[in-house]
């Protein structure tokens, strides 16, 4: 509901040689799309990046203090605070496979905090970035990982601002720090992973991610336990009643959650 109408890809890649305890899955850009923007929706696309995120051999503050040139005039509003970033995405993220590789431009809202003390928070500002960039994905216990790996912004507009806002010096220094970003991103944003779909039961060992005639090619080994007779039941028995497979398999993942 609600996803942007992004590419289908109608042709399927050639699966190759699947071993018989594995199961094979082809992703699409059109899946990583859907699944982007769901998860973009619920609010799970968003964090916070504080000082403690930033190695202190960087020599890099969030500071009012460090952002005067930016935000003029914030150090006399908040002398010497430290400055939380409040990321979330708001945009459509558009994934795109190019090469062999994931390529993707997100817009991101960036709220800047100060921190006041004793738990007190003010906010100052929001500024909309687009951002552009490669990622990659990793696949664990059936939960795909995404890393950025490398990212660009292209474009920094104000929103709100209760000082006057140097947008283009932000987009410089944001490209200067983007591999403090990149870092901050992928550990306090992305590192919880986000989970393919599943059903109760039935777990996925030895999982193997890789591109393939324009494709992801996901192949992984499930362990049934407990659940497998049931599952395998249910499935023979619609087979014979001449429903479709595929629908089969999804009515079963529905029942299941």
């Amino acid at each position: 509901k609600d996803i942007p109408n992004f590419p289908i890809q109608t042709t399927l890649p050639t699966l190759g040689n699947v071993d018989p305890n594995e199961v094979a899955a082809v992703i699409t850009a059109h899946f990583l799309n859907a699944m982007a923007c769901g998860f973009m929706k619920s609010g799970t696309l968003g964090g916070v990046i504080t000082n403690a995120d930033i190695p202190v051999q960087q020599n890099i503050e969030l500071t009012t203090k460090a952002f005067s040139p930016i935000f003029q005039g914030i150090n006399s509003l908040y002398p010497d605070s430290d400055i939380q970033l409040h990321c979330s995405a708001k945009d459509p993220i558009d994934l795109s496979f190019v090469n062999d590789n994931i390529q993707f431009a997100a817009g991101v809202d960036c709220d800047f905090v100060a921190e006041l003390g004793q738990g007190k928070l003010s906010q100052f500002a929001t500024l909309k970035l687009q951002a552009a960039g490669d990622l990659q994905l990793i696949v664990k216990n059936f939960t795909i990982y995404p890393q950025v790996s490398s990212m660009t912004i292209t474009n920094v507009t104000k929103v709100n601002s209760k000082t006057e806002v140097d947008t283009e010096g932000f987009k410089v220094l944001a490209n200067v720090g983007s591999g403090l970003a990149i870092e901050a991103i992928n550990r306090r944003i992305l590192a919880k992973g986000f989970a393919l779909p599943a059903w109760d039961g039935i777990t996925f060992k030895k999982a193997d991610l890789k591109f393939q005639d324009g494709f992801l090619l996901l192949k992984v080994e499930p362990q049934f336990g407990s659940a497998k007779m049931e599952f395998l039941n249910r499935i023979i028995l619609k087979t014979i009643s001449g429903i479709k497979p595929s629908k089969i398999i999804e009515e079963v993942c529905l029942q299941s959650t």
